[in-house]
């Protein structure tokens, strides 16, 4: 239900429809725990050029998958909290953000549907493929992530 990205022009391998009795969070479980890594780890370069002529702030990133752009986003000075619904993905990234030493990367596992947002208290919000096999209400949780953001604030979705 949460986007999922980072294949800097590598597409994860197709899918079958996703079985309709799974529920968001088990469909996305089982996708990313049915293999190593879904996803090449790189940033989106689209998400990057843009964010990068920002000054470095406070970022949450949307359906952050395995982390590619929240990483990034720290390697850069952002202080970056990646969400998805997934708990392997986001324990995949936690892993990769310790290795690399990044304290300005941390990572969430959370439903979008029913996250509720810090009003103004982020200074970007990054959605890369915010797309899903399955239920996903985007115009909502978007509505909700721009409360989140601070005046001047920056919304980049890809």
């Amino acid at each position: 239900m949460t986007a999922h990205h980072h294949a800097s022009h590598t597409h994860a391998p197709a899918h079958a429809e996703p079985d309709p009795d799974l529920s968001p969070t088990e469909y996305w479980e089982q996708r990313y725990s049915g293999s190593e890594r879904i996803w090449s780890g790189k940033v989106n370069a689209t998400m990057a050029s843009v964010v990068s002529e920002l000054a470095p702030g406070t970022a949450i990133d949307l359906g952050c998958g395995e982390g590619g752009d929240v990483l990034w986003l720290a390697e850069q000075g952002w202080t970056a909290l990646g969400l998805d619904i997934s708990a392997t993905a986001v324990g995949r990234a936690r892993d990769e953000a310790a290795a690399r030493g990044l304290d300005g990367a941390s990572f969430e596992a959370v439903d979008l549907d029913a996250w509720e947002p810090e009003p103004a208290s982020v200074d970007l919000v990054t959605a890369s493929f915010f797309q899903s096999s399955v239920a996903l209400e985007r115009i909502a949780i978007l509505r909700r992530a721009m409360t989140a953001l601070r005046s001047g604030g920056r919304l980049v979705t890809v």
